[in-house]
This record gives C-alpha cells, sequence and structure tokens, in this order.
C-alpha cells in the first residue's frame, strides 16, 4: 500500500508533464568543427579549431574566420546547413583536402548512420563522395568547388537512436501510459522496470523512471 500511495501522488505530476516525442541528434550535443587544408599549393596548408559548440537554437558558427570563405554553420537536430550569403563568389583552393570536419565532443550524440546531401535546397557544387563520415564524424570536402553568395548546403543526418528507457509501453512517445506501463513492469518483475541500469527491478526504479521521463528522449 505504501508503494501504491506513491505512485498515485507521483501520477498527478506525471499527467501534468504532457506528451514528449524523441529528440536526439544533434540537439544538446556538443559538436567540435576545424577546417582542415591540406596539400593545396594556392593556400597556406593548416589545420584551424574553431571550437566547440553546444547545438542549440541559435547559429552555432555564425562565420568563419581564420582568413577563409564566410560562411555561416547552423545544426539542428539532424541536419547541417552552410550558408555563403555573404561569401561574394569564387573557388575553393585545391589540393588533397579542403575540408570542414564536425566531430562529436565527449560522446555526447548518437552514433552517426548515414549523412545525405538535400538535393532540393544545396546549390554548391559537392556530390556525395565529398560527404564522408563515421559514428561520430562529419567531412564536407569543398576543394576545387566554385562558390558564390547564392551556394548552398543542407545535409540530412540520420543517427542511430538510444533506447528510450521512460516509453515502457515502447509506442514512441512519453505520455502517462507509460506509467501505468512501469507498474505493470515492477510488479511483474519485467526488464523495462530497471530504469537506472543496477540490475535490479527496486522502488528506486521509481525515481529514476521519473527523472527519466522528465529528461525526455
Amino acid at each position: 500500500m505504501k508503494y501504491n500511495k506513491v505512485f498515485y501522488v507521483a501520477m498527478g505530476l506525471i499527467f501534468s508533464h504532457g506528451t514528449s516525442e524523441a529528440q536526439g541528434g544533434f540537439e544538446g550535443g556538443a559538436v567540435r568543427l576545424q577546417a582542415d587544408i591540406l596539400n593545396a599549393p594556392k593556400c597556406n596548408d593548416r589545420v584551424i579549431d574553431f571550437g566547440v559548440r553546444v547545438v542549440g537554437p541559435d547559429i552555432e558558427w555564425p562565420t568563419l574566420g581564420g582568413g577563409l570563405v564566410s560562411v555561416a554553420i547552423d545544426l539542428d537536430s539532424n541536419s547541417v546547413v552552410l550558408d555563403y550569403s555573404q561569401a561574394g563568389s569564387g573557388v575553393f583552393c585545391s589540393g588533397q583536402e579542403n575540408t570542414y570536419v564536425f566531430t562529436d565532443s565527449g560522446n555526447s550524440i548518437p552514433p552517426i548512420l548515414s549523412v545525405l546531401i538535400d538535393t532540393n535546397v544545396t546549390t554548391l557544387g559537392i556530390s556525395a563522395d565529398d560527404v564522408t563520415f563515421t559514428e561520430n564524424e562529419i567531412r564536407i570536402n569543398v576543394e576545387g568547388v566554385l562558390f558564390f553568395s547564392s551556394s548552398f548546403v543542407r545535409l540530412i543526418v540520420a543517427f542511430d537512436s538510444p533506447p528510450c528507457l521512460a516509453d515502457t509501453n515502447n509506442d514512441g512517445s512519453l505520455t502517462p501510459t507509460d506509467f501505468t506501463a512501469w507498474i505493470n513492469a515492477f510488479n511483474n518483475n519485467l526488464p523495462e522496470c530497471d530504469q537506472n541500469g543496477d540490475g535490479a527491478c527496486t522502488p528506486t526504479d521509481f525515481t529514476a523512471w521519473i527523472a527519466n521521463f522528465n529528461a525526455g528522449c
């Protein structure tokens, strides 16, 4: 009865939370940007570190310095955008590599599964061969590519979604019905009960479930 009483009180709080859809991707993650210019005879070979940004509603890199072509770079949950509207026109240095490198800083984003050029809006003359990736890095090689003030790039990024522990009924959303599902998991010692990852189903998992629910997925 003691546990039922606690669950009843918490239930009122959960209903006020509303519904939460999965987020993930770059959102809230820390991403480092650098430029790698290698074996480019007309440019100075160098690696320029533009630092780490936490991905949020603002443009992460409004403009790049270091003598590079002017570009605003923005990340959202599942895309990378490069806007050259302030760049004028010209050609990127030719060489082995003239590359924007985006790297996950501190394992803060899920593993990357795919990166595709959004051909509906991309006007910079890059091809699929110019965009490479690993599970924690994206590279865009623009060596020898013409650019104009109308040039624009949008990459669509797919991530490996981590499990959403609070979604105990596995319907893809966080709603008060997950509370009922967690009680069922607790009462029947089901795997979904374990919300704190200690390998056991105990009342401490209720507190962990509330934290996981409020944190969203």
